[in-house]
């Protein structure tokens, strides 16, 4: 856990400087000022780190040497910009001071036992093993491949948090990869909610607040040792309309407060596609602007950020898919000879996404391989409690309506994703954010319409909540099946391995392709974590190299996925 902490660290410190950078260029670029505290700077260093890894990666792989620059660069932002890195430090001694007084002492060492928790056992995220280990470490070993898809479907979904894992993995130096950056996020987002709490004297914000952790604990614990691209994406669609609705009670809107959860907004569709219904808010946020602010500079400036956003994550998709928005397949303006079929791609979204209404739905909730009663349970019932929301709206009315009026479009843009979601995908985790958000929302508006100061007995419930939640939390992990038992010398220098990871490499069944280079074929009893790349999970046709090098990509030269998977088919 040594290496996983200074790993940690040294993402901290490199980001935190992109983001102090990235602020003051975002000032100096629109002329205005740009509030942010830790958490903000903290994304928007991420969301410079993407485009960089991104460009980065059409010439070399990105791993730990792509750091170095990065490195100096931060070196650098601490002489330049001396105010900016005094208050960061500022604001996290001071942080740290408040939420560790002895009024607020146990929230945030329940709150932080559970973090460390899940950050030490292994992964309990099922698809770690089947493709995101794996497309890390393809970014981090070779530069983008062409047709990469044609291994493997899903190693194509080009994740901007995959890509940063990438770079802080640290593979080869260390012999074992690490990924601390769902544990950073996470631990950064609980810390601005729990703050929120703890600073709030009125009995109904605070209890709202609690509501949201603890809802947000069964989204994001999971993945704080896992390599998912859920937690980036999760966290900036939460954070984004939390904020967007406290800019709507503040009556304070403008550019400047705006600007960041706007660039969030459309990072967020890079960490994954299924971000897209959170775009809808971005005209409201462009209605809400003063008139003097809509002029045409805005959209130039506007439109070069997207361009360094999106131009080099979706060339990316067309290098390794031969599609701009992959999987969706739409935008083919070419076809190249590395262009994964459309079968392929079909049989890749039909476990995601559906093209008829509710079938995704009902495959998720009632699929015999993903019943827990406990899970299933609370999953629909959160569901239900979403959908009904419109309902506490006509409860609330007669008492908050001014509330209500200036924060109901914000939480539509949220509902309308809902069913988005319910209509398109299906997948309970790719809408927990929406449903929570849209649940809470008219509470939201029921607390600001009717302050009302907390009692003394509201401390010691936020306490017990907290307590009881750590417990439980930890109990469930510990008693995963992913969970095996472990010790303190297991896991003092390096962080606990997935339990999937065992040593059976010398039978790993392979083919060998153009030059000698071996194409690993995982099966039921050899998973492709546990050899070499080149390996390919699934079989959907015949494939060869473009070339000599693994690096000049792959296609495929028959397509067997009809034969395989007939249920692809409508």
């Amino acid at each position: 856990m040594l290496l996983l902490l200074a790993d940690a660290l040294l993402l901290v410190f490199i980001t935190l400087s992109l983001g102090v950078l990235s602020v003051s260029g975002l000032e100096k670029l629109f002329g205005l000022p740009v509030p942010a505290n830790i958490l903000e700077i903290f994304l928007t260093g991420l969301i410079a780190s993407g485009i960089y890894f991104n460009m980065l990666s059409f010439w070399l792989p990105v791993n730990f040497f792509t750091l170095i620059p990065l490195f100096i660069l931060s070196l650098a932002v601490l002489w330049f910009f001396p105010a900016r890195v005094r208050q960061i430090r500022y604001s996290i001694r001071h942080t740290l001071e408040y939420v560790f007084s002895p009024p607020n002492r146990i929230v945030s060492l329940c709150l932080a036992a559970t973090l460390i928790f899940y950050g030490i056992i292994p992964s309990g995220n099922t698809d770690s093993a089947g493709y995101h280990y794996l497309s890390i470490l393809w970014y981090e070993t070779y530069k983008v491949v062409p047709g990469l898809a044609n291994i493997h479907a899903r190693l194509a979904f080009n994740s901007v948090s995959f890509i940063i894992q990438a770079a802080y993995s640290f593979t080869r130096p260390l012999g074992q990869s690490i990924y601390p950056l769902n544990g950073v996020l996470t631990g950064m987002f609980f810390a601005w909610l729990v703050l929120k709490l703890l600073r709030t004297k009125d009995l109904r914000a605070g209890l709202i607040y609690a509501v949201l952790i603890f809802m947000f604990y069964r989204i994001l614990l999971i993945n704080i040792s896992s390599t998912s691209s859920d937690a980036l994406v999760d966290i900036c669609m939460a954070y984004a309309m939390i904020r967007l609705y406290e800019i709507l009670v503040s009556g304070k809107a403008g550019l400047s407060q705006f600007l960041i959860p706007t660039l969030v907004i459309l990072y967020s569709v890079t960490a994954k596609l299924y971000a897209f219904p959170i775009l809808s808010a971005l005209p409201y946020i462009y209605f809400l602007l003063p008139k003097k602010e809509k002029k045409y500079p805005f959209f130039l400036k506007v439109s070069g950020i997207c361009l360094f956003l999106y131009l080099p994550w979706m060339v990316r998709n067309y290098i390794m898919s031969g599609y701009i928005i992959y999987p969706f397949p739409y935008l083919i303006f070419f076809h190249p000879d590395w262009q994964v079929s459309f079968n392929v791609l079909k049989y890749n979204v039909f476990f995601v996404y559906s093209d008829r209404p509710g079938v995704s739905f009902a495959r998720w909730f009632f699929s015999p391989q993903l019943f827990s009663f406990r899970n299933w349970s609370a999953n629909l019932l959160l569901l239900v409690a979403a959908i009904l929301s419109p309902l506490y709206w006509l409860v609330l009315y007669g008492r908050s309506r001014k509330a209500i009026y200036s924060m109901l479009p914000g939480w539509l843009i949220i509902y309308s994703g809902l069913w988005v979601w319910l209509f398109m995908v299906g997948n309970f985790r790719f809408g927990a954010v929406i449903f929570s958000l849209s649940f809470i929302f008219p509470f939201l508006a029921w607390q600001h319409g009717h302050p009302e100061r907390r009692p003394k007995r509201f401390s010691f419930l936020i306490n017990l909540l907290f307590m009881l939640a750590a417990l439980y939390y930890i109990k469930t992990g510990y008693s995963k099946p992913s969970t095996y038992p472990f010790t303190l010398a297991d896991c003092w220098l390096y962080p606990l391995k997935d339990i999937r990871y065992k040593n059976n490499k010398a039978d790993f069944p392979y083919a060998t392709l153009r030059n000698g280079v071996k194409l690993y074929l995982g099966d039921s009893k050899h998973e492709c974590i546990n050899t070499d790349l080149p390996c390919r999970l699934f079989y959907t046709g015949e494939i060869e190299m473009r070339g000599d090098r693994i690096d000049q990509g792959f296609r495929t030269i028959k397509d067997e996925t009809l034969p395989y998977y007939p249920f692809i088919i409508k």
